[in-house]
């Protein structure tokens, strides 16, 4: 960056206007920051938090219409509904205003 462009890019912004989580405005004096979130505060997740989550259930089991169990990262697998199969709605179900009531 030449000098030119420093005075462009230094004169945009004295601070930042923060919202939900992050707090401070990104000056020196009130940088920006993130609290650890609480049972009432929203926040970043400790580590000690996360391993108590994480080591909550080894296993989740279902019933139809969602089949199988999960264990750790497996992606649970479920069925599309249709005339004779309970499961998920699809965007894709081809209804149009005649089907609607």
């Amino acid at each position: 960056m030449d000098s030119e462009d420093w005075k462009r890019f230094d004169s945009k912004l004295d601070k930042l206007v923060t919202s939900d989580i992050i707090l401070g405005d990104g000056t020196s004096s009130n940088p920006l920051r993130v609290n650890k979130s609480t049972s009432t505060t929203d926040g970043y997740l400790s580590f000690t938090d996360w391993n108590i989550f994480n080591s909550k259930l080894s296993t989740v089991s279902s019933n139809a219409p969602i089949n199988g169990t999960v264990l750790h990262e497996s992606i649970r697998q479920s069925s599309k509904a249709s005339s004779t199969t309970d499961g998920y709605l699809s965007a894709s179900v081809g209804l149009d205003s005649t089907h609607l009531a």
